[in-house]
């Protein structure tokens, strides 16, 4: 008689235990979906960090020689000066009559 009772209950207990990978299958894809998606998401975000890096280092580039440029019209422009002040003392000289 206890084989009788035994016997089903066994395959109750192995009918559980195919039916749970279905289950745990569905869990399993979720959890793959979710860490691709995750994945996904971390290689965008190393993107943009990438690209805000080169935006950055072009702009500083940019910005470095613009001040480059700036320097050597200031640097024109001393050298110039002197020649200026000479030129304006020349020509402010009085003018002699010759009457």
């Amino acid at each position: 008689m206890s084989r009788f009772i035994s016997e089903p209950a066994e395959a109750w207990s192995g009918g559980f235990s195919v039916t749970q990978p279905v289950f745990q299958g569905g869990a399993l894809r979720s959890g793959l979906g979710l860490a691709r998606a995750s994945w996904q998401e971390t290689v965008l975000s190393y993107q943009e960090t990438v690209q805000n890096a080169l935006a950055q280092t072009s702009n500083a580039l940019i910005a470095s020689r613009k001040n480059g440029e700036f320097r050597e019209q200031q640097e024109l422009l001393t050298q110039a000066s002197p020649t200026t002040d000479q030129l304006s003392e020349v020509t402010a000289a009085p003018v002699t009559s010759r009457c």
